[in-house]
């Protein structure tokens, strides 16, 4: 009996530290590098999100350069995040809703993280959403 409790203990604590593993593989991340046409500072992309998806889009800034990304969306309100070339976030969307503009204080790839949370997350919504990306010298 007690051979029997250590092994129901043991896939408890396997099942446990697994858990974390098996919901991260639940979704996918869709990476999309964003490039400005000649003689542009900026561009606007048209995509949506589905569920627990994330799009990231990237793109290469100069410190010294402002960066603005603005979000128009429907009514499942996806968010976005601007995480800098140190893989740090320096605008999360979900706590500070609206614009971002920011000098840059490092060169390098910058990523926008646009993504769901909530009910529109749990239960697979699709949210249609339009990105403006803009690069100021």
């Amino acid at each position: 009996m007690q051979k029997f409790k250590l092994i129901v203990g043991s896939l408890i604590c396997a099942g446990c530290l697994l858990t974390p593993v098996v919901s991260m593989a639940s979704y996918k991340i869709n990476t999309q590098p964003i490039h400005f046409d000649k003689g542009t500072s900026g561009t606007t992309i048209h995509n949506a999100v589905s569920g627990a998806d994330v799009k990231d889009y990237t793109l290469v800034a100069k410190a010294g350069q402002t960066m603005r990304v603005n979000m128009k969306r429907g009514a499942h309100h996806p968010y976005f995040n601007v995480i800098n070339p140190a893989n740090e976030t320096v605008f999360n969307g979900a706590m500070r809703d609206g614009d971002f503009e920011q000098r840059l204080a490092t060169s390098g790839k910058y990523t926008v993280r646009v993504y769901q949370m909530g009910g529109a997350r749990d239960e697979g919504k699709t949210s249609p959403y339009e990105l403006t990306f803009k690069i100021i010298h």
